[in-house]
């Protein structure tokens, strides 16, 4: 058996994306229509809002789609999917694959519709987790990336990780529009004194910190000191892989930089 990738030249959400074991590509394109022949959107479009007349033009000379009408609606879907879309498909066969390993297909919830978004990541057969092996490895993975990294060595109080640590009783402790004002819900705490508002998120801020990072201190300090006197390390950043895979698996894990769908594939199911 190989293992095969196969994407929709148009890629919407995961159903666009499959991975699959087969012998060869046509058992790939034959599980594909099978699959997509059967999906609602594409039988409501068929049986309901397609023009049958267009539909007999396009595939005139075609006797399999016509001859399989006599074998069911799915069989007439499933010929008719064949010769309209399978040539929108792309098939890849995956090399290298590991010995005593199965694979999971990782989806992410946000889409930007290629489909090198969809992650391979390989599972000893003897793996006790599954789930935490691969957000294991999304995490390393991501980590790596430089979207990533940019995001969390920006060092402004919005728009980046650094904002997260402003969030207190779940608002944004400053106004929208000016950066440096305290929020309402903030000044009312204090008669509208200011200082005594910024104090007050300091020492939220600093305590924010220290609880992402409730497993590693160490990295608590190390952040707090980089975003404080950010200028001093210009393009020396402190941080180094590990401390990215950390902040990467805790974001995952929380849902804050991307949730993600995992599809186990073994040989033979």
């Amino acid at each position: 058996m190989n293992l095969y990738k196969a994407w929709n030249s148009d890629i919407h959400s995961e159903h666009d994306i499959i991975v699959m074991y087969a012998e060869n590509e046509q058992v790939v394109k034959d599980g594909i229509a099978n699959i997509r022949s059967k999906d609602d959107c594409f039988t409501e479009w068929l049986f309901e809002d397609a023009c049958l007349d267009e539909i007999i033009e396009d595939l005139e000379g075609n006797n399999r789609v016509f001859s399989s009408i006599q074998d069911g609606k799915q069989a007439f879907a499933n010929e008719v999917y064949r010769a309209i879309h399978l040539k929108e498909w792309t098939i890849q066969e995956i090399k290298d694959v590991p010995e005593n390993h199965f694979v999971c297909a990782v989806y992410p919830a946000d889409y930007t519709g290629v489909q090198e978004n969809v992650e391979l990541i390989f599972v000893p057969n003897d793996c006790k987790n599954t789930y935490e092996f691969t957000i294991d490895e999304m995490a390393l993975r991501e980590s790596k990336g430089y979207i990533f990294r940019e995001h969390i060595d920006d060092a402004a109080i919005n728009m980046s990780f650094h904002e997260r640590f402003f969030i207190i009783d779940g608002e944004y402790a400053y106004c929208l529009f000016d950066c440096y004002r305290p929020a309402n819900f903030i000044l009312e705490k204090f008669n509208y004194d200011v200082r005594a508002s910024h104090k007050f998120i300091e020492e939220r801020r600093v305590a924010n910190i220290f609880h992402f990072f409730i497993e590693k201190p160490e990295y608590a300090e190390l952040y707090l000191d980089y975003v404080d006197n950010y200028t001093k390390y210009e393009e020396d950043i402190p941080f180094d892989d590990k401390f990215y895979k950390y902040v990467a698996k805790k974001l995952i894990q929380e849902g804050d930089w991307n949730k993600y769908t995992v599809k186990e594939i073994r040989e033979g199911e």
